[in-house]
């Protein structure tokens, strides 16, 4: 079960992305029983967008304000979160598209982090090595 780790939309925006898209990562990819998933690239299993976005609403804690009778504007800045992060575990070869419609299955390396004795820390190390914290913040 995912459990909340930022305070809402802003706290999520105001997060390093690299700790975004670790928690995210974890949070797909790692079933309740700590089993990887989506690990066939030629499967018919992968995880789509949408999915992302309501694991990324469980660790900000504004799941409901997702989706149809959601906020739009809530539902508008995790898509662009889900992207970055995607873009990132990417770079980092955990996971890549497997399909024209974006949908993610992990590789080798993806499976790797998620099978090491502390998944969290196995992708934070590898995003940050991508895309180190930005400077810029305060």
């Amino acid at each position: 079960m995912t459990t909340t780790r930022f305070d809402g939309v802003a706290g999520m925006l105001a997060a390093d992305i690299a700790e975004v898209a670790a928690h995210l990562f974890v949070a797909c990819f790692l079933d309740d029983q700590g089993q990887a998933q989506y690990v066939d690239p030629g499967g018919a299993s992968a995880l789509h967008e949408r999915e992302a976005a309501q694991a990324l609403g469980r660790l900000g804690g504004f799941e409901r304000d997702l989706g149809l009778r959601g906020r739009p504007d809530v539902t508008r800045q995790s898509r662009v979160v889900v992207r970055e992060a995607s873009l990132l575990w990417q770079f980092a070869l955990l996971a890549a598209p497997r399909d024209a419609e974006g949908a993610k299955t992990l590789l080798r390396r993806g499976v790797a982090v998620l099978m090491s004795s502390d998944p969290l820390t196995a992708a934070r190390v590898s995003l940050i090595a991508v895309c180190p914290p930005e400077p810029f913040r305060r």
